[in-house]
């Protein structure tokens, strides 16, 4: 079975995934992505879209927070790096899903494949999960998770929100609200 897992930035997700799923395989779409921002190929079209300085650190090293800081305050600049970093993470995850699937078919798989992204549901992956759960989070206890886990700033944080999908507009199997 294909699960979906989607919620907002320091909700939760891995930790409900691996809490309910602990024996399935899981694919943290976000590693995926920063990958992406590091083939080469990637490197340079970042740094010709939104400038060398911009986003690269004092040693011409890309910097993803540099880079954050200029996608997260801008939506057309964050569909930009989406454009950019999605055929090759697309690429990777269809060949999971692949994997997956001809596994399933000739019946040698034992496990549940988790998906996990907060833009998830924007992709054509959202159809292919089988089951479909919203991670929420009372907001009080969002900012201070991912200060500890990104070390980012209250301001970062709400830039960073406000790029999130209105999950609203989703349906779900299940709701998990996370009282961690």
């Amino acid at each position: 079975m294909i699960i979906g897992i989607t919620g907002r930035s320091g909700v939760g997700k891995n930790y409900v995934a691996q809490k309910l799923f602990p024996t399935a395989h899981h694919i943290d779409i976000d590693k995926i992505g920063h990958d992406s921002i590091q083939q080469p190929e990637n490197i340079i079209k970042i740094i010709d879209t939104f400038g060398l300085g911009a986003v690269t650190d004092d040693n011409g090293n890309l910097s993803r927070t540099k880079l954050g800081d200029v996608v997260f305050n801008n939506r057309d600049k964050h569909e930009q790096l989406k454009d950019i970093t999605w055929p090759y993470m697309k690429n990777q995850l269809s060949l999971s899903l692949k994997e997956y699937m001809v596994q399933r078919d000739n019946m040698f798989v034992t496990y549940d494949l988790v998906l996990n992204w907060i833009l998830l549901p924007l992709t054509e992956f959202w159809d292919m999960c089988e089951v479909k759960i919203l991670v929420t989070r009372k907001e009080g206890l969002i900012y201070p998770s991912l200060a500890d886990r990104d070390g980012i700033c209250e301001e970062k944080y709400k830039l960073r929100d406000r790029n999130s999908p209105d999950f609203g507009q989703f349906k779900y199997d299940f709701t998990i609200h996370n009282e961690r």
